[in-house]
């Protein structure tokens, strides 16, 4: 599996934070070869309007990327973003 070397911290959208809305939302990440990703879709969200935040703060990571057979490899993996008014 591909190793977060960097993450990207999600906006909490102020409309959400003016209404008190919490939620969550699962993101799936195509990581490529060079541990950049690629493709990023929403998997799961508990309320759309956390979508745009967790999208843009996936497309932010890097990571190392996955090896199989002594070669990097592309994959899909799984972020979860949890947005929790403090």
């Amino acid at each position: 599996m591909p190793v977060i070397i960097h993450s990207g911290i999600p906006s909490y959208p102020s409309v959400a934070a003016r209404a008190d809305l919490e939620g969550r939302v699962i993101v799936s990440v195509w990581v490529d070869k060079q541990g950049l990703p690629r493709q990023v879709v929403i998997a799961n969200s508990t309320n759309e309007i956390f979508n745009d935040a967790a999208l843009e703060a996936a497309r932010q990571y890097r990571f190392i990327p996955a090896y199989m057979n002594a070669g990097p490899v592309s994959v899909w993996v799984s972020l979860a973003f949890n947005f929790r008014l403090k």
